[in-house]
């Protein structure tokens, strides 16, 4: 990079100003300046130095010039790499990091808490270059928040002063909570598996079978190999989550769990374990027909590969949908519900919270509390019948 031009002025406050261009073989330029001399000759030595180094090549630019998305991605590709986040974690900041509006992605240094509140304003919207639609105050919440956490970084890492995100208005946890969810009764999940190994393939039935029973995320569903099978319980022994690389690849891959009680063992009901025995023995005559080896995973799809996790969620909307239209249940609910009822289940039967959490391979039985400890209308019901009979009124 050579030099090509350079100034020095005096400011307002009597300091001192100097500025340089340089111009690289390509025509691309870089502009640096710095403030602050007490003197014109402090000016004029630093701008000296600074031509030297641009003529010489070694001229290295401040790090608070990095932009936003690329501090964002170096921030979060380093955590991946010294493994303090899952794949699947780093991936879904990605996608965030890359949502960032062309407008904000000015170096980092000069991004302010209004630049801030404008993109999360715009975000929420659906308005400026954002092409997803209107957001919820939940996604734009989970957007500040990991610009926020990269920002501490920068701070920590001495490449900009303050952290613009800490004064930035974002929504409260109060508006960003998750819209309340439909969770069947018992007698419509009663309803709706007795109509699956009616209705359905049995490949489908099984995996709705598990994912009540169970309460197991689908990353585990998908994961589940038979060596994990032992005939009285399953182990979550490994996930299969779906994530984008850095090449904008998707991969489909196996991994450890978030946690470490997200590697655990759940027990079965011998009815279910009636119902896994025959599906083993099913899937391998149909292996056998169609000529190939022993099928390792539990769940299989409907040509007996390994059953991608997006693929499930899908299969299960489309069935819920029947079901609906079928009168067997009458509204519809997701697949990671499944995990909700079987919580809510559990703590309406009265099993203490610590053997809920290991179920569901949560990190403590707190957390249990907070997300799965609401009430319901027949636990509302019966509280009243005891405050009643205790009142004798």
């Amino acid at each position: 990079m050579a030099y090509s031009t350079g100034s020095i002025d005096q400011l307002p406050s009597g300091n001192w100003r100097a500025r340089a261009h340089f111009v690289d073989r390509n025509g691309d330029g870089q502009r640096v300046t710095k403030s602050g001399f007490r003197t014109k000759a402090e000016a004029r030595d630093w701008l000296k130095q600074v031509h030297a180094a641009g003529a010489s090549g070694e001229y290295v630019k401040p790090a608070s010039d990095v932009r936003l998305r690329d501090y964002l991605h170096l921030w979060n590709d380093a955590r991946e790499d010294a493994l303090q986040i899952k794949p699947g974690t780093a991936s879904g900041y990605r996608d965030k990091i890359r949502q960032i509006p062309d407008w904000l992605n000015k170096p980092i240094g000069k991004v302010t808490a209004g630049d801030l509140n404008t993109f999360y304003g715009e975000y929420m919207a659906g308005g400026g270059q954002q092409a997803d639609g209107r957001k919820s105050p939940r996604s734009v919440l989970y957007m500040h928040r990991m610009v926020r956490k990269g920002l501490k970084h920068a701070v920590a890492d001495g490449v900009v002063n303050k952290n613009a995100a800490d004064t930035a208005v974002a929504p409260s946890t109060g508006a960003a909570r998750a819209p309340e969810r439909h969770i069947w009764s018992l007698a419509e999940a009663q309803r709706f598996l007795a109509w699956s190994f009616d209705e359905l393939p049995a490949y489908r039935a099984i995996a709705w079978l598990l994912a009540f029973s169970t309460g197991a995320r689908r990353q585990d569903l998908a994961g589940w190999r038979w060596q994990d099978f032992d005939g009285a319980n399953v182990v979550c022994a490994v996930a299969r989550s779906r994530f984008t690389d850095r090449t904008g690849r998707v991969v489909v891959a196996e991994g450890t769990h978030k946690t470490e009680r997200g590697r655990r063992t759940i027990a079965l009901h011998e009815s279910t374990v009636r119902r896994l025995e025959q599906w083993r023995a099913a899937q391998r005559v149909a292996a056998f027909e169609a000529g190939l080896g022993r099928c390792e995973h539990i769940l299989t799809n409907a040509d007996l590969g390994s059953w991608h996790p997006d693929s499930i969620s899908q299969m299960w909307r489309k069935d819920v949908r029947r079901a609906v239209g079928e009168g067997i249940v009458d509204q519809i609910t997701t697949l990671h519900d499944c995990r909700h009822w079987h919580a809510t289940q559990l703590i309406a039967d009265g099993v203490d919270l610590n053997t809920v959490a290991c179920r569901l391979g949560h990190a403590n039985a707190a957390f249990t509390l907070a997300v799965y400890g609401h009430s319901d209308p027949a636990r509302d019901r019966a509280a009243a019948e005891k405050v009643g009979a205790a009142l004798g009124f």
